[in-house]
């Protein structure tokens, strides 16, 4: 992995896995998550259209340590409004 001459200066990568949205992306970051464990490389933080009950699925495929979420725990899914209590509320009860 490219990125491990960089660890020192890169903690971790916010990806989609290569697509519009992380779920439509489970196989490749399946595979990236393992290498980054494997050689102790960046963490890989999964971001990209994160719903709350998208969540419980994702986790379980994936086992990611982190978790970037915008759109899916905003009011009306709109990143110009606050975070919804009850929606982080559903996000943090699956982590």
């Amino acid at each position: 992995m490219l990125l491990n001459k960089y660890k020192k200066q890169i903690a971790r990568i916010l990806t989609s896995g290569g697509e519009q949205k992380a779920k439509d992306a489970i196989p490749q970051l399946q595979q990236l998550i393992a290498k980054s464990k494997q050689l102790n490389g960046p963490t890989i933080l999964v971001g990209s259209g994160i719903k709350p009950e998208e969540l419980p699925n994702l986790h379980r495929e994936l086992c990611a340590e982190e978790y970037h979420l915008g759109t899916g725990v905003r009011q009306d899914g709109n990143m110009h409004l606050p975070i919804d209590p009850e929606k982080m509320k559903i996000m943090n009860h699956y982590l």
